[in-house]
């Protein structure tokens, strides 16, 4: 193998090691809450040829995701200086940090939110929700629109070692049925 081809190897290899990946913020106030968080998606070294001439063509993705607007955009930053940095001079490099939607943390006061979870009896507690994506969908397309976020209890988010407790999906399939009984046809 050519030694310039090692070289961008390692130097491609070097840069997702050291991108932000995983959990980069937690919020102390609530365990197992992740905050911010960054996830390589894809990455995708390619041979062109132009002009008689190869090259490589490298492109990586990232999923980054926060509940604050300033992390969210601090994270991409940075994911794209540890990806650009070190390869440049090897030919076309292309890093996409995918964030589409904006983050949604569940209002204070909100009268779904009060019918749900005080007046129905189907819960005994509330839990700070950082579940950006979903709600953010909505809201997005509807401003106004009042969204509660029901979920079971995920362990270790947007890390390697996620996982779901597998009796929480129950409750909240038996909750959703009886929230969604009660609704006037």
């Amino acid at each position: 193998m050519k030694l310039w081809l090692t070289t961008l190897i390692i130097s491609i290899l070097k840069s997702i090691i050291e991108a932000p990946n995983g959990v980069i913020e937690s919020d102390p106030d609530f365990p197992n809450s992740v905050k911010s968080s960054n996830n390589l998606s894809y990455v995708l070294l390619s041979p062109v040829t132009e002009n008689g001439e190869t090259f490589f063509k490298w492109s990586a993705g990232f999923f980054a995701r926060s509940y604050i607007s300033n992390s969210l955009a601090a994270i991409s930053s940075k994911t794209q200086d540890y990806l650009l940095a070190p390869i440049a001079g090897y030919g076309p490099t292309e890093v996409k940090i995918q964030s589409s939607y904006g983050p949604w943390v569940a209002p204070k006061i909100s009268a779904l939110q009060d019918h749900i979870f005080r007046q129905s009896g189907l819960f005994n507690r509330t839990t700070k929700a950082s579940v950006g994506l979903e709600p953010s969908a909505f809201i997005q397309r509807y401003p106004d629109l009042d969204v509660v976020a029901i979920a079971p209890n995920i362990v270790e988010a947007h890390t390697i070692n996620e996982r779901i407790e597998i009796n929480s999906i129950k409750n909240v399939s038996t909750a959703i049925e009886k929230i969604l009984s009660a609704l006037p046809q």
